[in-house]
């Protein structure tokens, strides 16, 4: 009889938090997972592969006031920004924008001070940039995420080419391992977007009339 009641009573605490969860904002990173790698590490692994001499950071905060500054506030750039800035504070934690001269690709970090869960890479072959160099950065990065997981290694140039060469419209190639998701996609011969992710809410795709385009994190 004890045991019956003890079930009884864990079930109503449960059923409490569930409701308390469909009533209170749900803090989705509070304590991760997060990558196994730094925020700084990964700007120095950027950086390296680049030979460039440094990577800074910018937040979404001054991103936005920098393109609000410049826009005259018109942008629909600055719109979606605007919407990123606001879905980053919603869910606790910090977008950043990498900043360098001559970097080419845009790259986006998401995660809590120095811990990252997100990081979304946007190459466009019509701005220029190398390719090979750039599909080598990416790898050097996956390397680092994954830990030297040996079936990873030649994921970043495999899902590019797979990306690039198909025939299929909103085709996202994936690979899961360590719990983290990396996703590639792209338009054939002009764009590729490489997302690495802990959070199976920023895993990209196209279901449901979904844009993977859009968001710069999640």
């Amino acid at each position: 009889m004890g045991e019956m009641k003890r079930r009884v009573r864990l079930f109503w605490i449960l059923f409490g938090c569930v409701l308390g969860g469909l009533s209170t904002p749900v803090i989705a990173n509070d304590d991760g997972p997060w990558f196994p790698v730094s925020r700084n590490q990964l700007l120095v692994i950027t950086a390296e592969s680049l030979s460039a001499e440094s990577l800074a950071l910018q937040t979404f905060e001054d991103f936005y006031e920098s393109q609000k500054n410049a826009s005259n506030g018109n942008s629909r750039f600055l719109k979606h920004l605007r919407i990123e800035l606001s879905k980053s504070r919603n869910k606790g934690y910090t977008g950043w924008r990498a900043v360098g001269s001559n970097l080419p690709f845009a790259m986006f970090l998401a995660g809590r001070e120095n811990r990252i869960h997100t990081i979304k890479i946007f190459y466009n072959a019509a701005n220029g940039g190398d390719h090979d160099t750039v599909i080598g950065t990416v790898s050097r990065l996956y390397n680092a995420i994954f830990s030297g997981l040996k079936e990873v290694e030649e994921f970043a140039k495999n899902s590019a080419e797979a990306a690039w060469n198909t025939d299929r419209a909103g085709t996202i190639v994936k690979k899961k391992a360590n719990g983290i998701v990396s996703s590639t996609f792209g338009i054939p011969g002009r764009v590729l977007v490489f997302s690495v992710t802990t959070k199976t809410g920023c895993i990209p795709s196209f279901d449901f009339g979904k844009n993977p385009y859009k968001p710069l994190i999640c």
